[in-house]
């Protein structure tokens, strides 16, 4: 199952490459860097001449990512309010409202980024490590996921500036596009004739895409090895109950990932859906706690349930069905609350179901004992 899920992503990942390819054109090993960028959370600096397709290379990523998309083309009177936005004042509600800027987005090409001002740059300096801009002491957050690509002319060109490192320190990767070869060329000259290659492009995946499905293999990596073993003269369910775990693991997974949630880029309603998912995985765990036999590396370890086969059993099978009522009752809670208020429900409910776990394993070994 697990290699199957593999074999799913890597498949997308081959996808987005060859979509990507039907545009930059011998350039492989540029448009695998800026992917894995893309998927880090991670921002992009392209220095080159102008020409080699480095506005192309972003316009191709933010149309086959499923990405919204800015253009800013950085000049010497570029103001940092192009970058942030602003506020206005609205004479018929008689408020101030904010006018969003460039960096409201999931993929903002910086176009020609050492041909402003230092005081426009630093302006990316916050979104770009927080992901959030203040305007007039008010912080908002940008897209999810939010990648700047920038590009750059060679310094000493007439009008460029080197970029302070403060603001080279928040990218990930530095590339360099070169001219294409030949052959490249004539490619793309042919492609160009009838119609633009960007019109080709598909769509591969979508933005929410993006931010859950690295987090699918993590997931079923740390899972896998609490699964019990397949026992052959067991029933069906419980034969192949690993297989049925990741069935439904995936399908919690892809709930997440469709979740009719209009604002769920922003990050607040994402972290929301983090806790949601991790009530219902207290579901599927509370099912197996007592299935678990006797061991010292995984399930409820105290010296208690460790002492004998009882205390063991009888404290994994109760706090089984606590893990499953917790898990059903509050991840709806985790989800339509706030953001800060969900996260103290759920370590809240963490931190008290391992206490009442703990207490009841001394109890039941007093019982036990005392038979």
């Amino acid at each position: 199952m697990i290699e199957k899920t593999n074999q799913e992503i890597n498949k997308k990942l081959k996808d987005i490459i060859t979509e990507a390819e039907k545009v930059i054109k011998g350039k492989n090993q540029i448009v695998e860097k800026v992917l894995m960028a893309i998927i880090s959370k991670g921002h992009v600096l392209l220095e080159d001449v102008p020409g080699v397709g480095k506005t192309t290379l972003a316009l191709t990523f933010s149309k086959v990512l499923g990405l919204d998309y800015k253009r800013m083309q950085f000049t010497p009177d570029s103001v940092p309010s192009d970058i942030t936005g602003f506020t206005v004042y609205n004479k018929e509600s008689g408020s101030f409202e904010y006018m969003e800027g460039c960096a409201m987005t999931n993929l903002l090409l910086a176009d020609e980024i050492n041909r402003t001002s230092s005081k426009t740059q630093s302006a990316l300096l916050e979104v770009m490590e927080e992901r959030k801009i203040t305007v007039d002491g008010v912080t908002r957050e940008t897209g999810n996921p939010f990648v700047v690509i920038a590009t750059q002319n060679p310094t000493g060109w007439i009008g460029t500036q080197s970029l302070p490192k403060s603001q080279l320190d928040r990218f990930m990767v530095r590339l360099n596009m070169g001219y294409p070869s030949r052959e490249s060329l004539i490619e793309i000259m042919k492609d160009r004739h009838h119609e633009n290659p960007l019109d080709k492009v598909k769509h591969v995946i979508n933005k929410n895409e993006l931010i859950i499905l690295p987090l699918i293999n993590i997931l079923l990596g740390i899972l896998l090895p609490i699964l019990p073993n397949k026992n052959p003269s067991a029933s069906f369910f419980n034969k192949y109950s690993v297989e049925f775990t990741l069935v439904l693991i995936n399908i919690i997974c892809y709930i997440m990932l469709f979740i009719p949630y209009k604002n769920i880029n922003n990050i607040n309603n994402l972290i929301n859906v983090f806790w949601t998912s991790l009530c219902l995985l207290l579901v599927l765990i509370g099912n197996y706690l007592p299935k678990i036999r006797s061991n010292s590396i995984i399930g409820i370890r105290t010296k208690w349930t460790l002492s004998n086969h009882d205390t063991w059993y009888k404290t994994h099978k109760f706090s089984g069905k606590l893990f499953v009522i917790c898990g059903i009752v509050f991840a709806p809670v985790c989800f339509f609350t706030s953001s800060k208020i969900s996260s103290i429900i759920f370590l809240t409910m963490l931190i008290l179901l391992t206490i009442t776990s703990t207490i009841y394993s001394y109890r039941i070994f007093k019982t036990v004992n005392k038979i």
